[in-house]
């Protein structure tokens, strides 16, 4: 099984993505589902051993991007991340891949 995290700003969004999707049909495990990327962060500082990120691009505080750019080697290194966003700026993905999503 895939261990997954989510972190996305919007807390209805946020527990559809987690419990509505098949995920176990991908098999893949949502490990935990945060509200703030700071809170993921800190997590993922402890807890590096995470093979999916579902990160929103524009949320409070810590944003996706600077997320992504924060986030510890190891994870960086083994992770799949993938970038959520509901905007149709190009410039945001493009600064999300060049920060390291995959997606």
């Amino acid at each position: 099984m895939y261990q997954a995290i989510i972190i996305d700003d919007e807390t209805l969004f946020l527990r559809h993505l987690e419990t509505n999707v098949p995920w176990a049909r991908y098999r893949t495990h949502i490990q935990r589902a945060f509200s703030s990327s700071q809170l993921a962060l800190d997590y993922l500082k402890a807890n590096p051993a995470i093979d999916i990120l579902f990160t929103d691009i524009k949320m409070p505080g810590v944003n996706g991007i600077e997320f992504i750019r924060a986030l510890p080697i190891a994870v960086k290194q083994r992770a799949f991340i993938i970038a959520l966003s509901g905007y149709e700026e190009y410039a945001l993905v493009r600064e999300a891949f060049l920060a390291g999503a995959s997606d």
